[in-house]
């Protein structure tokens, strides 16, 4: 059975700390009862931008639903798929610890900048192909945009042509919200990669 919290018994036009707070109370009172699906539904109030990582958080948390969040629903999606929360909660030297044995235990070889994260609203997949962390600094290779498309890439590895571009960016500052070093958040960007690391490792042709 779905579970919906209707927000608007709870606040009048806007959505602050209180308001999500209850949320909260109830989403946990609901769980201890069994009930698992749950939508929270906040169409037509008001909310500040500032909580939308409280909204991750809690749909990371408890795998819960928020309807009507409008213009706010991608920014909560990129919030969830960059870690924000995960940054908010470890701090810096427990998110450079976490993303650290994040990138040296994934079976791929390339990641995602979200660069949505910044405000950036004319959106291009950026990858990313991890180097190496040393003291300061985490490096990176990133895909030249004009290598984008499979057939574009494939034609790049065939004639050796330098498809990257060589980056670095000092551990401190991965925690900062707006830095999106992320993995695929679905089957459709997992199914991208797959494509370009198959390319790139010369195990698929025919583009």
């Amino acid at each position: 059975m779905t579970v919906v919290i209707d927000v608007k018994t709870l606040a009048k036009t806007n959505v602050g700390r209180p308001t999500l707070d209850k949320i909260e109370a109830i989403i946990q009172e609901e769980m201890e009862k069994g009930n698992t699906d749950i939508v929270v539904d906040v169409y037509g109030l008001s909310i500040n931008e500032g909580y939308t990582i409280s909204i991750a958080d809690m749909i990371e948390k408890y795998n819960c639903t928020f309807k009507g969040l409008g213009s706010k629903e991608e920014t909560v999606e990129v919030l969830i798929n960059t870690y924000a929360f995960v940054k908010e909660k470890k701090g810096v030297e427990g998110y450079i610890k976490w993303f650290k044995q994040m990138v040296e235990n994934a079976d791929y070889p390339l990641m995602i900048y979200d660069n949505r994260v910044k405000g950036n609203k004319m959106v291009d997949m950026v990858l990313v192909q991890p180097l190496i962390f040393d003291n300061t600094f985490f490096h990176y290779n990133v895909v030249r945009q004009q290598y984008m498309e499979p057939v574009y890439m494939e034609e790049a590895v065939r004639t050796k042509q330098n498809i990257f571009t060589r980056e670095s960016i000092r551990l401190v500052d991965l925690v900062k919200i707006e830095e999106g070093f992320r993995f695929a958040s679905n089957e459709e960007e997992r199914y991208i990669l797959d494509i370009f690391e198959d390319i790139l490792s010369e195990n698929y042709w025919g583009f």
